[in-house]
């Protein structure tokens, strides 16, 4: 599967407690949430094994950091794949829920 990211819907299904890509009507992935005392856990990262390797995962947790930042939350992310975004974009470290190491 070949994955147009300017088509892909990056949507917050408040009901089930996730952020979804959707692409021609069908969830290619997503990023679970639990939203408690200002904080955002983002524990669980899922991207279809065909759609894989195209972005979806990066963008989904891009999507995932500027609605927590929106939202004034700071974020934890008990999800290896969130924790590793942030670590390697460090604009979004301000949005951690705990120090980082030499911080």
């Amino acid at each position: 599967m070949n994955v147009d990211s300017a088509h892909l819907l990056l949507t917050d299904n408040q009901a089930a407690g996730r952020f979804e890509a959707n692409y021609g009507g069908e969830v290619l992935g997503y990023i679970t949430y639990q939203i408690r005392d200002g904080v955002m856990q983002l524990p669980h990262t899922f991207v279809k094994p065909a759609a894989r390797g195209q972005n979806v995962a990066a963008l989904l947790t891009e999507h995932a950091l500027q609605s927590a930042r929106a939202q004034g939350l700071r974020v934890l992310p008990v999800c290896w794949y969130v924790d590793r975004y942030i670590r390697r974009n460090p604009q979004y470290r301000d949005l951690l829920n705990y120090p980082e190491p030499g911080d």
